[in-house]
């Protein structure tokens, strides 16, 4: 493949594009493919992809230029996972979900604050976690460990802005049922309600 030839200003735009959203593109690239080198080559190929269309990208710095860039990002991690063909390995990381970043989920619902004020939540919280199936830990992980908002994680996820708020209300509300079972002692809280 030849390398496109890039204005001075169109240099600017990559070096700058690399700056600002080049460690998020890592991550979102290891979160799909749990692996530094695949995730490493799904970030040069978001890259390629990103020179070959740099003409759409205007003012770099943007919140369109930000979406338009992670989707692309997401697209091409999603692409190698596929590629990859092992279901096995897409596990979320829980570790980088802070629990301070997680009252506003269940701000509707007082008892739930309150096992979200136990000392025991940290892990309780992450085997809930744990028991939410990818697409839901995903959307976990994006809004409450990485700070998206619903449009950035649409962009991510390559849906539509309604569909990423519903899917994470959904899983709010789910998680918030687990999480009410478990603080009360229910033995069952993996089952679906």
């Amino acid at each position: 493949m030849q390398k496109p030839k890039l204005s001075q200003e169109e240099n600017k735009k990559v070096e700058t594009i690399l700056e600002l959203y080049g460690d998020g593109i890592y991550r979102i690239a290891f979160f799909y493919l749990r692996n530094e080198f695949l995730a490493k080559d799904a970030v040069q190929d978001a890259f390629v992809k990103i020179i070959n269309n740099i003409g759409k990208i205007g003012n770099p710095q943007s919140e369109g230029a930000k979406g338009y860039v992670y989707t692309i990002a997401g697209t091409v991690a999603k692409d190698h996972y596929r590629k990859k063909q092992n279901l096995q390995s897409k596990e979320i990381s829980l570790d980088s979900i802070e629990i301070d970043n997680l009252p506003d989920l269940f701000a509707e619902d007082e008892g739930i604050l309150e096992i979200l004020a136990s000392q025991e939540i940290s892990e309780e919280l992450h085997d809930d976690i744990r028991k939410l199936n990818p697409e839901e830990q995903a959307v976990i992980e994006l809004r409450y460990g990485r700070g998206l908002s619903e449009k950035e994680i649409a962009a991510i996820l390559d849906i539509n802005y309604a569909a990423a708020r519903q899917r994470l209300s959904r899983t709010v509300r789910k998680l918030g049922k687990l999480l009410k079972a478990q603080g009360e002692g229910g033995e069952d809280s993996g089952k679906e309600r």
